[in-house]
């Protein structure tokens, strides 16, 4: 327990320096995604975070989606499609937006194959790989069946079933393009304690499910990261458990032995 609480002030520390980063980052001017390719295929973590502009075409039918996400408490799905790089031959993950669950399967989610060619603001960001304890996702390529529905965007794994190699990176489509706002919508006090260790939150599937402006899907959104208060507040948690655990231990220590019968 007395680690644990450590390690959690270690991830404080961490966090907050991450968070830094990423509020720096957002202050950056928004430039062409043609300008940081040199950064991009060298040093991927660099450029996590830059608004670009990116001007392409979806490639729908190698879409895939994120589980277990949920937007204003509605369970859903966020949707990925590969999109190919006007003027390249490179190929980017770019998650599109949040789809309710009920549209979520493959069938459903072809009504909203909007325009094909497109030209957007998104943030770049990092793949994110599986972390010790966290639920695996199912094997790809190598003549796996094809995997739908993601826990994380393992772009690396992603990759393997699609018939191009994607750029190490992914990106988010903005609906407001200023870095103010999306810092405060990227740092979410609403993430789940399970988040703390990179699983995936639970949502409630029982709600029901909204059918007006559907065409309005999907909806852009950020994947939150969990602020650094939270982490801090553990500290606490876990030293106290600690305490309490040593205290006990004291008092069965000093309790006298019962008399043999």
């Amino acid at each position: 327990m007395v680690r644990a609480s450590f390690w959690q002030w270690d991830r404080h520390l961490q966090k907050k320096a991450y968070i830094e980063s990423i509020e720096n980052r957002l202050q950056l001017p928004v430039v062409d995604i043609h300008e940081l390719f040199p950064v991009i295929n060298r040093a991927p973590d660099e450029v996590a975070y830059r608004r670009v502009t990116i001007t392409g075409r979806y490639d729908f039918e190698h879409e895939m989606v994120l589980r277990n996400r949920r937007h204003d408490e509605m369970p859903g799905v966020f949707v990925i499609t590969p999109l190919k790089i006007d003027g390249t031959d490179s190929y980017l993950l770019v998650s599109r937006g949040f789809l309710p669950l009920t549209y979520s399967s493959p069938e459903k989610r072809r009504q909203f194959r909007h325009t094909p060619s497109v030209s957007i603001v998104a943030l770049l960001k990092e793949g994110a790989s599986r972390k010790i304890f966290a639920p695996a996702d199912p094997p790809a390529g190598d003549g796996n069946p094809w995997v739908d529905a993601w826990l994380r965007v393992d772009v690396e794994n992603m990759s393997k079933q699609l018939p191009y190699r994607a750029l190490p990176i992914y990106a988010e489509v903005m609906s407001d393009v200023h870095g103010e706002d999306a810092a405060q919508k990227i740092v979410s006090s609403k993430s789940g304690r399970d988040e703390i260790f990179n699983l995936s939150g639970r949502v409630d599937i029982s709600r029901p499910q909204p059918i007006e402006n559907i065409s309005d899907y999907p909806i852009p959104v950020f994947d939150t990261v969990v602020p650094p208060g939270r982490h801090f507040g553990y500290v606490f948690e876990w030293a106290i458990m600690a305490l309490i655990t040593l205290g006990i231990a004291i008092v069965l220590q000093l309790r006298r032995p019962l008399p043999a019968s």
